[in-house]
């Protein structure tokens, strides 16, 4: 690089970005070495250092240190210009024109930029600093050159680096006859708005004239035309090509790109976690070749903070959006306080708005939403069209024989995004083997969210078809009930039957029968039938003394179980839906309301419910023809219960040949749930003598289990196995 005046290239335009940085760097080492020489005494040793410093710089590209100043601002200015006129992409000037600078800012750029690349130019700061770097004003005080605002000390005292600032940067460009000359030669409010917009720190500083500029790494990325770094909770959506399609959203799709023809200030987007809010954006951005800037705020908000901290972070994406005529989206808008919501909205709309081309707001949540803001809902996809997002993701997948979508579409309400990363889990989880129906439904339960266990007691299915003991018509009617839910798309959708049905898509059960009957054990063998989640609620711990209390416990339950997903066990049902009285008094008036409104909260669910009653007498007619199915669970005839019997000892217990299953059957009218008491007591009887399991530990466990209901077994009482009453009686047998 020769002198100008020698070698004058102004009618040649730039070959790079970088050969035109690298003239601008010249330019301001000539500016600075001129301005010590001129305005700085020599004999302070810092000005001799610095000025040999920049000579060194200027030499070390093959520059001489006396040159024209003039004459290189007049050959930069002519070959930006042309540069620019043949279509030469210049990334410093793109900032300039979309900020509003002029030649005093992309000086200003250029300084900032040098001393955040060389940290020699620290010393040459502290020159400055020491020969009158400072400012002051009426009323102004003295900004040091730490940009620390103090009350006459320098701030440089302490050794601390020097920065840069507006105000030093004015004393180098301006000049002014005196200090109080500043605000004279300086526009203040027009520099000082432009430089908020490329330094957002700036707006939150009492003195911006006497604040620190910081090059962050994604303004130095800007100014060195690369794209390294991008703010902290920053995603860029630029010339990229969005794989999935849209699926049950076109209607949306529709609204949202009419509404864009409107020119609004902001759009708010809701819908559930992973409804697909940003990938309608991102398809819009496609179609119409926009540019978007995505911010969390979850990475800038914290509610002790308030709104103004989050500006801050804000502010940084917003000058993405201005430089490149990006669109701002800002995510997770319902982590917001509702008054530091109303306070963001009214800044995003006066502030921001202006100088980019639109703001999207995203939020998970649609209600208690406060803002005077167009909204746009997405709604949970159709049966079927889970069906289809479940068919898309899953077709590049190695899956088991016969798998098929339609049964994880019937029971889990997932949003695209969910299924989404379902299927991912379920990949992973299977490794290098097809992904199983169990590992879907598994990874489905890793997606959902919810606080059922606060109200619920989680029961793991263990039992299945085998290990129910119970009448072959019986068994068809719970059978019934898994296959419903898996046909449930093709009966209501396919079908055409969800025209007819008035209460919903759910499916009710009403188990009733004695204890021990095995309504528990049904309810675990469709959750195990199903690879569903089972939640066993008590209503009789749900119903609570104080008024309003068990309705909002009914609410809270069902709120909790649309994000689960699982199935609904209510226990004791009979404890609220008995027979519906005369109101006479308040209480009675309470008790039909509370029952009632399980009612409807039982009606309005999705998925599958079922209510256990030991008193079915006890229950009103009207409430149970509203019950999709009913199964009676009855007390075990011989035949089931020597099925029982011979089910309940494992293979590995050691049961002695003497014992006769079949007359302890005829013998013993005990429901399953008491025949496996006796089975695990006579068990740990027989583990206690170290022997195998004999018949008179099995009639010594029938004998304590009828105690429990005062019962005593006489000899009479035990049949042909009356000969063992003595041994049974000695309890050291």
């Amino acid at each position: 690089m020769k002198n100008p005046e020698s070698h004058y290239r102004g009618d040649v335009p730039y070959e790079s970005y970088t050969e035109y940085m690298e003239e601008l760097f010249a330019y301001m080492d000539i500016y600075l070495l001129t301005y010590i020489k001129k305005y700085i005494p020599a004999s302070p040793e810092p000005a001799r250092q610095s000025a040999a410093f920049l000579e060194g710089r200027l030499k070390a590209r093959g520059l001489e240190p006396d040159q024209s100043l003039n004459a290189w601002g007049k050959m930069l200015e002519s070959r930006r210009s042309m540069t620019m006129e043949l279509g030469g992409v210049l990334p410093l000037e793109q900032l300039l024109e979309k900020t509003g600078g002029d030649s005093f800012v992309r000086n200003l750029l250029i300084f900032v930029l040098m001393v955040r690349l060389n940290q020699s130019y620290g010393k040459l700061l502290d020159c400055l600093w020491e020969n009158g770097g400072g400012y002051s004003v009426e009323g102004g005080g003295y900004s040091g050159r730490h940009g620390a605002k103090n009350s006459g000390a320098n701030a440089g005292a302490g050794g601390e680096a020097a920065v840069v600032t507006p105000a030093l940067f004015v004393r180098l460009f301006l000049r002014p006859g005196t200090w109080s000359d500043i605000r004279v030669y300086m526009d203040v409010q027009k520099y000082l708005a432009v430089l908020c917009r490329i330094f957002p720190e700036l707006r939150f500083t009492e003195d911006a004239c006497g604040a620190a500029l910081v090059c962050d790494e994604r303004l130095t990325d800007l100014l060195l035309g690369l794209n390294r770094y991008l703010p902290c909770g920053t995603e860029v959506f630029v010339n990229a090509r969005v794989e999935d399609p849209l699926i049950g959203r076109q209607e949306i799709y529709r609204q949202l790109d009419q509404l864009l023809e409107e020119d609004l200030p902001m759009l708010l987007l809701t819908g559930a976690p992973g409804a697909g809010k940003k990938h309608l954006l991102k398809h819009m951005a496609q179609d119409r070749d926009m540019s978007l800037v995505f911010y969390d705020l979850s990475e800038g908000y914290l509610k002790e903070a308030g709104v103004e901290e989050l500006k801050r972070h804000i502010l940084y994406a917003v000058r993405e959006c201005q430089i490149y005529d990006r669109y701002l989206v800002l995510s997770a808008l319902e982590l917001l306080a509702a008054g530091d919501m109303k306070a963001l909205a009214a800044w995003l709309e006066a502030d921001v708005y202006p100088y980019i081309p639109g703001i999207f707001l995203v939020a998970d949540l649609p209600e208690d939403m406060p803002l005077p803001v167009y909204t746009i809902e997405l709604p949970g996809l159709s049966e079927s069209e889970r069906i289809e997002v479940w068919n898309y993701y899953l077709q590049d997948c190695a899956t088991e024989e016969g798998l098929t979508p339609e049964p994880l579409a019937n029971t889990f309400l997932l949003t695209p995004g969910q299924i989404r990363l379902a299927v991912r889990h379920a990949v992973l989880f299977a490794g290098n083997r097809p992904v199983t129906e169990v590992g879907l439904y598994q990874a489905c339960y890793v997606q959902l969210e919810h606080h059922l266990a606060k109200k619920a007691v989680r029961v793991k299915p263990s039992f299945g078809w085998a290990d129910l003991k119970m009448a072959a018509e019986d068994k068809d009617i719970l059978q019934d009930v898994c296959y419903c839910v898996r046909n449930r798309h093709r009966v209501l959708d396919e079908w055409g039957f969800s025209k007819i049905v008035p209460y919903g898509g759910g499916i009710t059960v009403l188990f009733a029968g004695p204890p021990g009957t095995g309504k528990t054990m049904a309810a675990q063998v469709i959750a195990n039938e199903l690879h569903m989640e089972l939640y066993k609620i008590d209503l009789s711990q749900v119903i609570d003394k104080y008024v309003g209390e068990t309705e909002k416990n009914i609410r809270l339950i069902f709120e909790q179980a649309k994000k689960s997903s699982s199935i609904l066990f209510f226990d004791e049902a009979d404890s609220i839906f008995n027979k519906r009285m005369e109101a006479s008094n308040a209480n009675e008036r309470f008790a039909n309301i509370e029952s009632s409104l399980l009612l409807q909260c039982i009606e309005e669910y999705n998925g599958i419910t079922i209510l256990a009653t030991n008193h079915f007498s006890a229950i009103d007619n009207a409430f149970i023809r509203r019950f999709k199915y009913y199964l009676l669970f009855k007390e075990p005839d011989v035949a089931v219960r020597y099925e029982i019997w011979r089910s309940v000892f494992p293979e590995d217990a050691p049961l002695s040949a003497q014992v006769d299953l079949a007359e302890l059957a005829r013998t013993f009218e005990f429901t399953g749930a008491v025949i496996k008491n006796v089975a695990l007591a006579a068990a740990y009887l027989a583990a206690r003598q170290d022997r195998e399991i004999l018949p008179v530990d099995i009639l010594k466990a029938v004998r304590r289990e009828m105690a429990k209901n005062n019962l005593i077994l006489t000899r009479e009482k035990m049949g042909s196995l009356g000969f063992l009453f003595d041994e049974m009686m000695d309890e050291r047998a």
